[in-house]
């Protein structure tokens, strides 16, 4: 069938670019893979392209379906792009969560696999699972989420046996450097660090080591309504050694000037403050920025005056085609519509957060059975419950 054959009326290309649309809603997809042959292939390989564990149950299911002792075992395996491994749920009982070597199990079946988000717990690795992992040299992207302070270990082996990661994200209460290891030789395009204490001048150059082209940088607490000061001397320093490349910069804690930014990153297209900056943070915005995301003044600014000073700000950054409000309250009807004729008039997109009440949809693999493929069609019918 080519791209211009029609399914139910519809052409073919039309069909997957839909299927492509609606991919987040896994009730939806699920249903794509049953209903239709022609596009049934298709949608099964985005329905295994992202996949989250966290039950044995589910586990056992998923690794019978991407079985490498069968042909389709090994093609539903190669189709896993994205893999979200969860050890530390809390909302299973102990004998139903997941371990490191369950993970380790089924890594060398997923060859095309390449972001990899792993929610640790206290267990160490074991030196046969650590040379499985070190084996997976398809993983680029490595999300860690660890919220034990004294679960450092488990992190540092993580990085140091996948020294071929370009983006490393990190959750968690708490990084440290373990003493006596070796410097990572990571060479990063993005670090975002999500961890609940600033990180040293030391850490930093740790995590970064030979980043010479850093794309995309986050020092972001996610302890909401707490409000503290990035020390200046740091940022200045990563900024120095590695803001030539820098696109995109999400900071958390307030700092007073954003000057040592222009001229450490003369190419940055992307701000998020989630604070509302002072005047001389204000007048010091970097010129080049096409996408400036900000907090909305809090309750203790003068709502209107501020929204002022941002509007005069922003004439001295020519090329801002985005405004996005990471915070949604603070400013009356009457201000937020002042300042959207600002935006359109100069041709800025103006972006509000969504409603508190709004719900995203989670991607998750669910329990599953496998029914037998029709006659001369190679692919199993996939449902997921």
């Amino acid at each position: 069938m080519t791209n211009t054959d029609n399914v139910l009326g519809i052409p073919l290309d039309i069909a997957l670019r839909v299927i492509d649309t609606v991919a987040s809603d896994r009730a939806t997809l699920k249903a794509c893979c049953l209903v239709n042959r022609a596009f049934s292939a298709y949608a099964q390989s985005r329905l295994f392209r992202s996949v989250k564990l966290e039950v044995y149950h589910t586990l056992q299911l998923y690794y019978r379906s991407i079985d490498p002792s069968t042909e389709r075992g090994r093609v539903l395996g190669k189709l896993t792009r994205e893999l979200s491994f969860v050890c530390d749920s809390h909302s299973h009982l102990e004998f139903a969560r997941l371990a490191l070597r369950d993970l380790v199990k089924i890594l060398p079946h997923l060859p095309k696999l390449d972001r990899l988000e792993l929610y640790l717990r206290g267990k160490d690795f074991t030196l046969d699972e650590l040379a499985i992992l070190s084996r997976s040299t398809s993983i680029t992207s490595l999300h860690l989420h660890n919220f034990n302070k004294f679960g450092q270990t488990n992190v540092h082996d993580m990085l140091a046996s996948l020294p071929q990661i370009t983006k490393l994200r990190l959750d968690g209460s708490a990084f440290r450097i373990v003493p006596g290891r070796e410097p990572l030789m990571l060479v990063l395009s993005e670090l975002h660090w999500y961890i609940d204490l600033d990180p040293s001048a030391q850490e930093l150059k740790w995590l970064l080591g030979e980043s010479s082209d850093l794309r995309a940088l986050s020092i972001v607490s996610p302890q909401e309504g707490i409000s503290r000061t990035l020390p200046e001397r740091l940022l200045s320093f990563v900024l120095e050694q590695y803001g030539r490349n820098l696109h995109t910069l999400r900071l958390s804690d307030r700092i007073d000037s954003l000057d040592f930014v222009q001229s450490s990153c003369p190419i940055l297209s992307e701000l998020s403050l989630r604070f509302w900056p002072t005047s001389s943070a204000l007048a010091t915005l970097p010129r080049g920025l096409t996408h400036l995301a900000l907090a909305r003044p809090n309750e203790t600014t003068a709502n209107e005056s501020a929204l002022r000073e941002l509007m005069s700000s922003l004439g001295n950054v020519p090329h801002l085609q985005t405004l996005t409000w990471l915070t949604g309250d603070g400013v009356s009807s009457n201000e937020r519509t002042e300042f959207r004729q600002f935006c359109d008039t100069r041709g800025i997109k103006s972006i509000e957060p969504p409603p508190r009440n709004h719900v995203p949809i989670r991607q998750k693999f669910g329990p599953m059975l496998v029914y037998p493929a029709p006659p001369g069609f190679p692919w199993a019918r996939v449902r997921l419950l």
